[in-house]
Formats: structure tokens, C-alpha cells, sequence
């Protein structure tokens, strides 16, 4: 289902995102993925809510991570930058 991938760069500039759509995914998926990303790798999303769950758990685990917008296909990428 989600896939974590390597060499994906990071686009410059800000995320804009105001909107939590999507509200549905699953705590504990989100969670372990978490818990694998090393830096460098990033995770694909269908919605904003699930993506910036993402981004909050690894703030949890003392990590960082960056989300950005697909222009093309409105899809979330995130990617673990420490």
C-alpha cells in the first residue's frame, strides 16, 4: 500500500497546505513507518491528513520530516530530512 522509496529529491520551497482532507488512516501503519524511514527516504500519500500524521509522528520520535504537494496527481510526499 504505501512504500517507503530512496532517491526521490526534495522540491525547494514551502509546503501550502491549510486543509485537512481525508481524515482516514491508520495510526499504527503510520506509526511503523515512522519508526523505518531513514533519512533520505520518503512516503507517498493520497491525502493531506494522512501525510501530516506522518510528519507529527516522526516530530514524536525526535525526528524531521518535510511535505510537499504533487502539483500533478494532488498527492503527498514526505520525506524524513534528520
Amino acid at each position: 500500500m504505501y512504500q517507503i522509496e530512496k532517491g526521490i529529491p526534495l522540491p525547494d520551497g514551502e509546503s501550502k497546505h491549510k486543509t485537512a482532507e481525508g481524515k482516514r488512516t491508520t495510526k499504527g501503519l503510520v506509526k511503523l513507518i515512522a519508526t523505518y524511514i531513514e533519512v533520505g527516504e520518503s512516503v507517498l500519500f493520497p491525502t493531506y491528513f494522512q501525510a501530516k500524521n506522518l510528519v507529527n509522528q516522526l516530530g514524536r520520535q525526535g525526528k524531521k520530516g518535510s511535505l510537499r504537494t504533487l502539483e500533478l496527481n494532488k498527492k503527498y510526499r514526505v520525506w524524513r530530512i534528520h
